[in-house]
């Protein structure tokens, strides 16, 4: 305004005649019309600092919302991640269970117990491997049966040169028929 331009001229008559005692200027006026400058220098800076304190209380307030949504997003995937933990465990363990229980069947001798595991995994490929040991087992009780029933015509085909099973199977008949037949002859 007004007052800042008079300083302004109050200024330049001082550079310009810095050199004499007297600076053309009177002392009251030079000090009111800087006091009034000053005084829209303060309220400029006031404006700019409640500007800056307003600038600054959105920023908090918009940091503080961020985090809070974030960290409802990590508590929301923390949670999933838990839940869907345990519902595999609890998938596997039943699955595991069943496993064993079947295999503490067949230890005690019984064949008969059905599994009900179907799945690609690890465990659907123990439950196949399961399911092939029952069947071989049931082949070689019924192979058994026929023996004890007196029918020496049962078929024993190993599975391999490891079946120790098949191969003492298959050795036994053998044997048996040679042993009725070398009694039958004498």
């Amino acid at each position: 305004g007004s007052e800042v331009d008079s300083v302004n001229e109050m200024r330049e008559i001082a550079f310009a005649g810095s050199t004499s005692t007297d600076l053309g200027v009177d002392a009251g006026f030079w000090f009111d019309s800087s006091t009034v400058m000053i005084n829209h220098l303060k309220t400029v800076e006031d404006q700019l600092a409640s500007d800056l304190i307003t600038t600054a209380s959105d920023l908090k307030s918009s940091a503080q919302s961020s985090l809070y949504i974030l960290a409802g997003v990590v508590v929301a995937l923390i949670a999933f991640s838990v839940a869907s933990a345990y519902v595999i465990a609890r998938l596997l363990s039943s699955q595991v269970t069943q496993l064993a229980e079947g295999l503490s069947t067949v230890a005690v001798g019984d064949v008969t117990y059905q599994i009900d595991i179907e799945s690609t995994d690890e465990v659907g490929e123990m439950a196949d491997s399961y399911r092939q040991m029952q069947t071989y087992l049931g082949e070689m009780v019924g192979a058994a049966q026929q023996i004890a029933d007196g029918d020496l015509t049962a078929r024993v085909q190993p599975r391999g040169d490891n079946d120790a099973l098949g191969n003492a199977f298959q050795s036994m008949i053998a044997n048996l028929v040679d042993l009725i037949g070398t009694t039958s002859n004498t």
